[in-house]
Protein backbone atom coordinates (compact mmCIF):
# COMPACT_ATOMS: atom_id res chain seq x y z
CA UNK A 1 0.00 0.00 0.00
CA UNK A 2 1.39 3.72 -0.47
CA UNK A 3 0.69 6.39 1.18
CA UNK A 4 0.92 10.29 0.52
CA UNK A 5 -0.65 12.71 2.38
CA UNK A 6 -3.90 11.70 3.19
CA UNK A 7 -4.44 9.79 0.00
CA UNK A 8 -3.92 5.73 -0.03
CA UNK A 9 -3.10 3.57 -3.04
CA UNK A 10 -4.34 -0.19 -2.12
CA UNK A 11 -3.82 -2.60 -4.53
CA UNK A 12 -6.27 -4.74 -3.27
CA UNK A 13 -9.33 -2.77 -4.41
CA UNK A 14 -7.91 -2.60 -7.67
CA UNK A 15 -10.34 -3.84 -10.21
CA UNK A 16 -7.48 -4.31 -13.55
CA UNK A 17 -8.91 -1.06 -14.65
CA UNK A 18 -7.96 2.62 -14.35
CA UNK A 19 -8.20 4.93 -12.99
CA UNK A 20 -7.67 3.33 -9.64
CA UNK A 21 -11.05 3.59 -7.31
CA UNK A 22 -8.80 5.52 -4.74
CA UNK A 23 -7.31 8.19 -7.20
CA UNK A 24 -10.34 9.32 -9.66
CA UNK A 25 -10.25 11.44 -12.75
CA UNK A 26 -10.65 14.78 -11.83
CA UNK A 27 -9.40 14.68 -8.29
CA UNK A 28 -6.35 16.28 -7.00
CA UNK A 29 -3.14 14.93 -5.90
CA UNK A 30 -0.47 17.02 -4.48
CA UNK A 31 2.74 15.32 -3.30
CA UNK A 32 5.84 12.87 -3.52
CA UNK A 33 6.67 9.59 -4.02
CA UNK A 34 9.19 7.24 -4.91
CA UNK A 35 11.48 10.27 -5.18
CA UNK A 36 9.23 11.86 -7.84
CA UNK A 37 7.38 14.64 -8.07
CA UNK A 38 3.78 15.41 -9.66
CA UNK A 39 3.28 13.11 -12.66
CA UNK A 40 6.67 11.43 -12.20
CA UNK A 41 5.62 10.55 -8.23
CA UNK A 42 1.92 9.94 -9.16
CA UNK A 43 2.77 7.34 -11.93
CA UNK A 44 5.41 5.51 -9.85
CA UNK A 45 2.92 5.03 -6.96
CA UNK A 46 0.32 3.71 -9.58
CA UNK A 47 2.13 1.19 -10.66
CA UNK A 48 4.21 0.36 -7.08
CA UNK A 49 0.84 -0.27 -5.66
CA UNK A 50 -0.84 -1.90 -8.51
CA UNK A 51 2.04 -3.93 -9.53
CA UNK A 52 4.85 -3.82 -7.18
CA UNK A 53 7.79 -1.91 -8.41
CA UNK A 54 8.38 -3.01 -11.94
CA UNK A 55 11.48 -3.51 -13.80
CA UNK A 56 12.81 -1.25 -16.48
CA UNK A 57 13.21 -2.04 -20.08
CA UNK A 58 14.91 -0.42 -23.08
CA UNK A 59 17.06 2.48 -23.30
CA UNK A 60 15.90 6.14 -24.19
CA UNK A 61 14.44 6.37 -27.36
CA UNK A 62 14.20 9.58 -29.75
CA UNK A 63 11.27 9.87 -31.71
CA UNK A 64 11.27 10.93 -35.67
CA UNK A 65 7.43 10.65 -36.38
CA UNK A 66 4.35 9.43 -35.45
CA UNK A 67 4.14 5.86 -36.96
CA UNK A 68 7.68 5.24 -34.38
CA UNK A 69 5.98 5.91 -31.46
CA UNK A 70 3.31 3.97 -32.51
CA UNK A 71 6.15 0.52 -33.26
CA UNK A 72 7.63 1.38 -29.90
CA UNK A 73 4.65 1.09 -28.12
CA UNK A 74 3.87 -2.17 -29.65
CA UNK A 75 6.60 -3.36 -26.78
CA UNK A 76 4.31 -1.46 -23.93
CA UNK A 77 1.88 -3.07 -22.17
CA UNK A 78 -1.16 -1.70 -20.38
CA UNK A 79 -0.07 -0.54 -16.70
CA UNK A 80 3.22 0.02 -18.26
CA UNK A 81 4.87 3.41 -16.79
CA UNK A 82 6.39 6.02 -19.27
CA UNK A 83 8.05 8.71 -19.14
CA UNK A 84 8.46 11.33 -22.21
CA UNK A 85 10.93 14.18 -22.35
CA UNK A 86 8.76 16.91 -23.17
CA UNK A 87 9.21 18.71 -27.07
CA UNK A 88 8.72 22.43 -24.95
CA UNK A 89 11.66 21.05 -22.56
CA UNK A 90 10.17 19.68 -19.37
CA UNK A 91 9.34 15.71 -18.55
CA UNK A 92 6.17 14.27 -17.76
CA UNK A 93 4.95 10.51 -16.55
CA UNK A 94 2.00 8.62 -16.95
CA UNK A 95 0.61 5.05 -16.48
CA UNK A 96 -0.55 3.52 -20.00
CA UNK A 97 -4.21 2.50 -19.24
CA UNK A 98 -4.47 1.00 -22.61
CA UNK A 99 -4.13 0.77 -26.19
CA UNK A 100 -6.77 2.33 -29.07
CA UNK A 101 -6.34 1.86 -32.39
CA UNK A 102 -5.23 5.52 -32.86
CA UNK A 103 -2.52 5.90 -30.01
CA UNK A 104 -2.89 4.47 -26.05
CA UNK A 105 -5.47 5.85 -22.86
CA UNK A 106 -2.96 7.94 -20.57
CA UNK A 107 -3.24 7.50 -16.72
CA UNK A 108 -1.77 10.71 -15.06
CA UNK A 109 -1.23 13.76 -12.98
CA UNK A 110 -0.30 17.40 -14.00
CA UNK A 111 -0.70 16.84 -17.84
CA UNK A 112 -4.18 18.93 -18.24
CA UNK A 113 -4.49 20.72 -15.34
CA UNK A 114 -2.43 21.33 -12.51
CA UNK A 115 -2.41 18.51 -9.82
CA UNK A 116 -5.40 17.00 -11.34
CA UNK A 117 -5.53 13.34 -12.40
CA UNK A 118 -6.47 12.39 -15.66
CA UNK A 119 -7.76 9.72 -18.03
CA UNK A 120 -7.45 10.73 -21.61
CA UNK A 121 -6.55 9.15 -25.43
CA UNK A 122 -3.60 10.34 -26.63
CA UNK A 123 -3.13 9.89 -30.31
CA UNK A 124 0.09 8.55 -32.19
CA UNK A 125 0.26 11.98 -33.76
CA UNK A 126 -0.76 13.96 -30.38
CA UNK A 127 2.36 12.13 -29.01
CA UNK A 128 4.54 12.58 -31.33
CA UNK A 129 3.86 16.58 -31.17
CA UNK A 130 3.76 16.43 -27.08
CA UNK A 131 6.92 14.35 -27.21
CA UNK A 132 10.07 13.80 -28.31
CA UNK A 133 11.44 10.98 -26.48
CA UNK A 134 11.15 8.49 -23.47
CA UNK A 135 13.68 9.30 -20.93
CA UNK A 136 15.37 6.07 -19.11
CA UNK A 137 13.01 3.56 -20.83
CA UNK A 138 9.72 1.94 -19.76
CA UNK A 139 9.08 0.01 -16.20
CA UNK A 140 6.61 -3.18 -16.94
CA UNK A 141 4.22 -4.03 -14.07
Amino acid sequence: MAVVGNTKVTPQVWNGNYPLPDLLVGQIWKGAYGGGWECVGFARMVLDATYGAGPQFGPTKNFGSAEEIKAFFEGVDPGDRVTFAMRKGTQHALIVAGKTKNGILAYDCNRVRPNTIGLEELTWSRLFRMYSRVLGGVHHK
